[in-house]
């Protein structure tokens, strides 16, 4: 009986590793976002280490991140920038939606800030699906970009659902900062749980679940 309780590989145990990975990972994406300019590379990484080390239980899930991240660095610090540059300016343009809604336009100012908003999602569900495709398939920067708003476009429903799923975890984030240790990881798994069932049909079929 006890040897069967401290097995490590029986399911107990199997699935406090995976939480453990899902932590240890989340730690590892937080650290290597610091630069900034790394924040795509290190969100590419994070997804192939949840979904390749925590959905499939694949060996050297660490090590699996950092060679991604090393690999993906040029393409996604581009990633990065363009994002950084759209998010800036959504967030004046909505300033200034703002701004104008309060100086006693407010119908004009309502409308502008309920495009930009349907504007900045679009933007943020382009740049998310980008970042997670570059860690299945190999692309240079046109060449994702263009896949990037295929994919959001063909699949709405999901990128809106990726879109929330973010907003809501960084919301919970900056109010519980402890949960930046292991929420970043689970939005991730969620999230691959839509994005593997769009990639399906484009991958070898050893790589499918």
């Amino acid at each position: 009986m006890f040897s069967s309780i401290f097995n490590p590989e029986n399911d107990f145990w199997q699935f406090v590793n995976q939480v453990a990975n899902v932590a240890g990972l989340s730690i590892c994406w937080v650290f290597l976002c610091l630069p900034i300019v790394t924040i795509g590379a290190s969100t590419t990484a994070l997804y192939d280490a949840i979904y390749h080390g925590v959905r499939r239980n694949e060996r050297g899930v660490y090590l699996r991140f950092w060679n991604t991240f090393r690999a993906n660095l040029k393409v996604g610090a581009i990633w990065t920038v363009l994002g950084l540059g759209v998010a800036l300016v959504c967030a004046y343009l909505m300033a200034f939606s703002f701004w104008v809604a309060r100086a006693g336009n407010a119908p004009a100012g309502g409308i502008a800030l309920s495009a930009l908003a349907v504007l900045s999602g679009f933007f943020l569900a382009t740049w998310l699906f980008g970042a997670i495709t570059l860690s299945r398939f190999e692309f240079g920067f046109k060449g994702l970009l263009k896949t990037s708003v295929q994919l959001v476009f063909s699949h709405l429903p999901s990128a809106a659902a990726t879109v929330f799923l973010t907003v809501a975890a960084a919301d919970l984030c900056l109010r519980a900062w402890g949960s930046v240790l292991l929420l970043p990881g689970l939005a991730m798994l969620i999230v691959s749980l839509m994005m593997e069932r769009i990639f399906r049909p484009f991958l070898p079929e050893k790589d499918v679940e």
